[in-house]
């Protein structure tokens, strides 16, 4: 959800020769990079030096580490009820060698994601929001990767119903998000949603609706006492951004100057009666 991988995440590459051959026969197969700091002051250190000579290389890269992968273009993926992992897979970067040796790696999401929005209605419930499942007709749990293309195949599972663990919500008049992550399978799809909300059981049909590599479908639902109104899908890049400088004032007043338009406030007040504001990227239609 940000530009940068939290402190201590781990990502692994690989180092090619244009032809895509090991390069220099060196084991730069799967090599642990670990992410130290946070921001802009982050740093990548690696688990053994990679040495760079005068031969080009071609660096992939995928999120998140595993020393069982042997081969970086079959890594075998799931994103069912007991793993929700966001699989990421790089850019490749083209043409280092020792004096070209410094390499900006950008991460793509791997998998797709449908994004549940509940809110408050007429519902005269508690409205405790505890479960939450998900199947569709082409909606897989999982594949295999290629991080240095991007491209998932031998893919299984379609149709199998995903139920993550979540934390709980309770409805409100404000949206909250419930995210699922699915193993797109390139093709149309419809979904059937079942929400456990004080106890009670809801079913969810949805239209039919393109879920795609990289993509999240955003649904907004509000809950009324019999039954939940669902929104029409919108289909979104599965990307945060931030925008605006947070500027607190003398007189204690809080704006955002500068792209306003990503962002919003979420104030909470603690325990101890200080409030906590923070400021929430949100996509952009």
């Amino acid at each position: 959800t940000g530009t940068t991988f939290p402190d201590g995440s781990e990502i692994g590459i690989a180092l090619c020769e244009e032809d895509g051959k090991p390069y220099d026969n060196l084991p730069y197969s799967n090599v642990r990079f670990c992410a130290e700091g946070t921001g802009s002051s982050q740093q990548w250190t690696p688990e053994t030096d990679v040495m760079l000579s005068t031969t080009k290389a071609s660096l992939y890269a995928y999120y998140p580490y595993s020393s069982d992968i042997t081969d970086i273009a079959s890594i075998r993926i799931k994103a069912d009820s007991d793993t929700q992992t966001d699989w990421m897979y790089a850019v490749p970067v083209t043409e280092m060698n020792n004096r070209s040796n410094k390499a900006s790696v950008n991460m793509r999401h791997a998998l797709s994601a449908v994004r549940l929005s509940l809110k408050r209605g007429s519902y005269t419930g508690t409205g405790n929001v505890t479960a939450v499942s998900m199947h569709g007709n082409n909606m897989a749990t999982e594949g295999r990767l290629d991080a240095k293309t991007g491209k998932i195949s031998s893919i299984t599972g379609t149709g199998t119903a995903i139920s993550p663990q979540i934390s709980p919500i309770v409805l409100t008049s404000a949206f909250q998000d419930i995210d699922i992550i699915a193993v797109p399978t390139g093709s149309a799809t419809s979904a059937e949603m079942k929400i456990i909300i004080d106890g009670t059981e809801f079913t969810l049909e949805t239209s039919s609706f393109n879920l795609e590599q990289g993509k999240i479908a955003v649904f907004e639902a509000t809950v009324d006492n019999s039954s939940i109104n669902l929104s029409s899908v919108k289909i979104r890049d599965w990307t945060y951004t931030t925008a605006g400088t947070p500027v607190i004032r003398h007189d204690w007043t809080i704006s955002l100057e500068g792209d306003i338009e990503d962002i919003s406030f979420a104030n909470t007040i603690n325990d101890d009666g200080s409030i906590q504001i923070i400021a929430v990227p949100i996509p952009l239609d």
